[in-house]
C-alpha cells in the first residue's frame, strides 16, 4: 500500500491545473510563489561555487530545475490568452495541462484501487466504505 501511495506525484499535483482558469489562480496565488522561491533557491545552490555538494545532489538540483522552469514558464505565461501565445509556450501550457490530467487520473485510480484493497476493520474494509466505494466508481 505504501508503495502505492508513493506513486502519486502529490508535489506536482498542488501545481497543477486542467484548465486556463484553475491556471492563472494557481500562479497567481501560493503556488506560484512556491514555484518561484523553489527556482531561486535552486538558482542559488547551483550557483554557490562554495558549496562542496556532492555530484548526486547537484544533478538532482539540475533535473528539478529543469522541471520548475517548465512550470514557472507556463506559470508566467498565464496572463496572456492562447491565441497570444509562441508556439513553444502553447506548447507547454498544453503539455502541463496533459500532464495535470494525467497526474489526477493516477490519483483517482491509486484511491480507486486502495478503496478495492484494503480489508479489515484496521484498513477501513469494504463493509465500512460501501457508501464511498460507490461514489468513486462512476469515476471510472
Amino acid at each position: 500500500m505504501i508503495a502505492l501511495l508513493h506513486a502519486v506525484p502529490t508535489n506536482f499535483l498542488s501545481l497543477s491545473a486542467v484548465d486556463a482558469q484553475e491556471l492563472a489562480a494557481k500562479a497567481k496565488g501560493p503556488a506560484g510563489e512556491i514555484i518561484r522561491a523553489r527556482h531561486d533557491a535552486l538558482q542559488k545552490y547551483l550557483g554557490d561555487e562554495t558549496d562542496e555538494a556532492i555530484e548526486v545532489v547537484r544533478k538532482l538540483w539540475e533535473a528539478r530545475l529543469v522541471e520548475v522552469d517548465i512550470v514557472l514558464q507556463v506559470y508566467e505565461a498565464v496572463e496572456r490568452p492562447s491565441k497570444q501565445l509562441s508556439a513553444e509556450e502553447e506548447k507547454l501550457r498544453e503539455g502541463f495541462f496533459e500532464k495535470s490530467t494525467n497526474a489526477w487520473m493516477a490519483a483517482r485510480d491509486v484511491l480507486v484501487r486502495l478503496e478495492r484493497d484494503m480489508i479489515g476493520p484496521y484498513t477501513l474494509g469494504r463493509s465500512n466504505c460501501t457508501k464511498r466505494h460507490e461514489k468513486l466508481t462512476h469515476l471510472l
